[in-house]
């Protein structure tokens, strides 16, 4: 069975995701998604949220879902998901 992890800001819950994955996460890859960024001004959750995830040891591969077709979020997702 595959797990997923959503947040919508995920720098205060980052311990609950250590523990979610039982430590597990250096080297492997995550979605992440910042659509819900781009139309404002203020990104330091964004940003920070990626620092968060690279300090963790995760590989960040980034999908911009307002700008992608739904083959590249379906392969994207489903990729990740097996590594």
């Amino acid at each position: 069975m595959k797990n997923l992890f959503l947040a919508s800001y995920f720098s205060p819950v980052a311990k609950l995701f250590v523990e979610f994955t039982q430590n597990t996460c250096v080297g492997k890859k995550v979605v992440f998604i910042p659509t819900a960024s781009v139309p404002e001004k203020v990104t330091f959750f964004v940003d920070g949220d990626r620092k968060v995830l690279q300090k963790l040891g995760l590989v960040i591969d980034e999908l911009e879902v307002s700008k992608a077709s739904k083959d590249e979020i379906v392969n994207k997702i489903r990729d990740n998901g097996q590594k």
